[in-house]
């Protein structure tokens, strides 16, 4: 029987899930900010302010803009915090535009973690654990939550502190038995080399708040810096992942258990036969620029 990492109908849409804008602490206004985007072919992207609700379909003109905002912990622990962005729908009643939602105080940090996920998730929200290297969490300071999903690529923090991959934390997590999905994202604050570093690529049956919200909760999407990642499944003991050309593939489980293919040229396809008993599956492809994709896992047990 064959597994696909990406299920049903539909096509893959692109789309930034961390945005700033001057609402809050980003240097350029809403309108300026989804013209980029459109302009560099984005299907829908989130605006996550921090601590400001945007709800507004004013802007969903040739882009379609995601209700959301950042939350975090206010910080008496020097240089450690929580981050999440919070996603919404349109026809959520428990929030409204404009909204103002306070910080949550840092007391016990898995404490912190749990009551942000618990205001987020308690109001309508779908919320996303924010690069943990750079606000130098644990995953065991968040693991225990109901989250969806996390940042591996924060394009910011890997531009300005070189801190933007949370693949081994993610691993740490999955290895853990935690069943949590991997985006990419900008966190854009208004530099031009803030937009389009990462993003995710969703595969739904149209354009809309839910068919994301709901992509976002199943995993039917992939992250990327740039490579294209076309089809990934298993079938009969062997995973197969479909991409754009690559020099590097790379099917990640357990350390000696999964395999990187390299040194064969450019790749548009691999296959790999894997060990029986383990646990997931994920796929990272790298091209002759050094971009990344990642697939989400497909879980075996």
């Amino acid at each position: 029987m064959r597994q696909r990492a990406f299920e049903g109908k539909g096509r893959f849409y692109k789309g930034n899930l961390h945005t700033h804008t001057d609402i809050s602490d980003g240097r350029r206004p809403v309108l300026e900010v989804v013209g980029i985007y459109k302009d560099k072919g984005y299907d829908f992207l989130a605006i996550t302010d921090h601590n400001t609700v945007f709800q507004s379909e004013e802007f969903n003109n040739g882009i379609y803009i995601m209700p959301g905002l950042e939350i975090h912990s206010t910080n008496p622990e020097k240089f450690r915090t929580h981050h999440m962005v919070a996603l919404t729908t349109y026809d959520n009643d428990a929030t409204f535009h404009g909204e103002r939602i306070e910080n949550v105080e840092w007391t016990d940090s898995t404490a912190s973690a749990s009551a942000m996920h618990d205001l987020m998730t308690g109001r309508g929200f779908l919320p996303i654990y924010c690069h943990s290297m750079w606000s130098r969490t644990e995953p065991s300071e968040y693991g225990g939550l109901d989250l969806r999903a996390m940042e591996v690529y924060n394009g910011v923090c890997e531009y300005v502190y070189d801190q933007g991959n949370q693949e081994v934390y993610w691993d740490t997590l999955l290895r853990s038995g935690k069943r949590i999905w991997g985006v990419a994202t900008d966190d854009c604050h208004g530099a031009d080399q803030h937009y389009g570093r990462g993003y995710i690529m969703a595969k739904m049956d149209g354009l809309n708040d839910s068919n994301i919200m709901k992509a976002l909760s199943e995993g039917s999407f992939y992250s990327s810096r740039g490579p294209e990642i076309h089809d990934f499944y298993i079938e009969d003991g062997e995973a197969r992942v479909v991409c754009s050309p690559v020099r590097q593939i790379n099917f990640i489980t357990y350390e000696y258990l999964g395999k990187c293919c390299r040194d064969e040229g450019m790749m548009t396809e691999k296959s790999f036969r894997f060990h029986e008993g383990i646990d997931y599956i994920r796929v990272e492809v790298t091209d002759e620029n050094g971009m990344k994709a990642w697939t989400n896992p497909i879980f075996l047990t």
